[in-house]
């Protein structure tokens, strides 16, 4: 359990491995863990080695992969695991239009239907880590969640800006609605 997860002002002295990604690390760095990043497929041995003492990413049903190696689960509310509908923009620009209208409506049903879905998974595994496998799990309050949005807003985006340039980090931000 890392000391007081809901204060991002508060060291954790554990190192958490982030997806290889710079804004993952930057962000787990503000929260104030030590981000080591590996990549996915070493994320159980890390743990299990101690490499790592933990994971950031992923949904409540990919924790259940890490059952008897984690005990606790911090909601932090900080990335969202989606899922894509993919195709060859080629093959895509080659097909009639009404193809393309049926494809683009089958993905979007799609994408609704799991939308609903993702809520009650979530409690779902949440309780299965909790009753199942004595995880502790730690959801918390709307006013530690702003406490640490607050702290990866001040200080990890505006360095996210030096790497996005000025028009996507202002594409961002205005489609965030954050100021």
């Amino acid at each position: 359990m890392p000391p007081a997860p809901g204060d991002p002002n508060v060291p954790k002295n554990m190192k958490v491995r982030v997806m290889p990604l710079v804004a993952c690390s930057m962000t787990y760095e503000a929260l104030g863990y030590i981000a080591t990043p590996i990549p996915y497929a070493e994320v159980y041995s890390g743990i299990q080695t101690g490499i790592v003492d933990g994971q950031m990413g992923g949904p409540p049903f990919q924790a259940w992969s890490f059952r008897d190696v984690n005990t606790v689960w911090v909601q932090y509310n900080d990335y969202f695991e989606q899922h894509w509908v993919t195709i060859n923009k080629g093959i895509w620009d080659k097909l009639p239009a009404d193809i393309q209208n049926a494809i683009q409506e089958a993905a979007n049903e799609a994408s609704n239907i799991r939308w609903g879905q993702v809520a009650t998974e979530d409690e779902d595994y949440r309780r299965i880590l909790k009753d199942d496998f004595g995880w502790k799990i730690v959801m918390l309050t709307d006013a530690e969640l702003d406490a640490c949005a607050k702290k990866v807003r001040m200080e990890v985006w505006p360095k996210m800006k030096e790497l996005l340039g000025d028009e996507l980090y202002t594409t961002v931000r205005i489609n965030s609605m954050i100021e």
